[in-house]
């Protein structure tokens, strides 16, 4: 373990021009997988409901829009059938009501802006 909790940056001029390729290394190498940011325990603790009208056709999840206005992102994990665990490997905005995906288990859970998750609803897409 690298024992950090996230990064902070002083000036965001090499990241605006690249310098060096930071963006691209950043992109492919530090964080090249999506993620959430830590869940805020101290400030709130409350899950918001589990998405609704979950469905799965021809390689494309849909599910109803946040009617409660406390969604921030939409979570999307597929399950790795080998070692049967979870992976995160979307994070959608709050308006997303679909997405494409290939064939697989996944799990789409919403998420609040103290970032607080659902529980999962889980979908076959085939």
């Amino acid at each position: 373990d690298r024992l950090s909790l996230g990064n902070i940056m002083f000036s965001m001029k090499p990241f605006r021009d690249n310098v060096s390729g930071v963006v691209d290394i950043f992109k492919s190498e530090v964080y090249s997988r999506p993620a959430l940011p830590p869940v805020m325990t101290w400030l709130n603790t409350q899950i918001p409901d589990a998405p609704t009208g979950v469905q799965a056709d021809e390689g494309e999840i849909t599910w109803d829009s946040d009617q409660s206005g406390v969604v921030r992102a939409w979570s999307l994990y597929q399950k790795d059938l080998e070692d049967n665990t979870w992976e995160i490997v979307k994070v959608l905005g709050y308006e997303t009501t679909s997405v494409r995906v290939e064939a697989g288990t996944y799990l789409l859970r919403a998420a609040d802006r103290m970032g607080n998750e659902s529980t999962g609803v889980i979908v076959q897409v085939s």
